[in-house]
């Protein structure tokens, strides 16, 4: 279990300093962020072959929303600040999403000073996948 204090993320967070949130187009905007709790699992079966060893990594783990979202937005009343308020609470500028399920899985194989690993992470949104090869310096 991973707690994640998201609020942290607004802390010192500031309109008026990107374009959207600009005085000429909102007076301004406050901002939350929600605390969020991850939920990981995972194992790894390795075997040693000789002098080499052969590792396999399998997991799961949950991915809340940790977007950050208007709370309060304030305008002077004019129709072009009414527009970019209306915008900004219906979620059009600062979107949330749902929470994604991540599995991951990935493969090792190390042998004298050497790991070459291979291993993906897919999500309905996005899928990634990384190959690395590690050397150990000797101390």
């Amino acid at each position: 279990m991973v707690r994640v204090e998201n609020r942290d993320l607004v802390e010192g967070f500031q309109s008026g300093l990107n374009v959207i949130t600009l005085n000429d187009f909102i007076k301004k905007v406050n901002f939350t962020a929600d605390n969020q709790t991850e939920v990981h699992f995972g194992a790894e079966i390795y075997k040693s072959l000789g002098r080499s060893t052969i590792a396999f990594r399998g997991g799961f783990f949950t991915d809340p929303d940790s977007s950050i979202h208007s709370t309060d937005v304030t305008t002077d009343g004019s129709n072009q600040q009414k527009g970019t308020a209306t915008a900004i609470t219906k979620g059009n500028v600062f979107p949330s999403r749902s929470a994604v399920n991540h599995v991951t899985g990935g493969i090792g194989y190390s042998f004298s000073d050497f790991e070459v690993a291979a291993a993906f992470d897919s999500t309905t949104i996005e899928n990634q996948s990384v190959l690395s090869v590690i050397y150990r310096f000797k101390r």
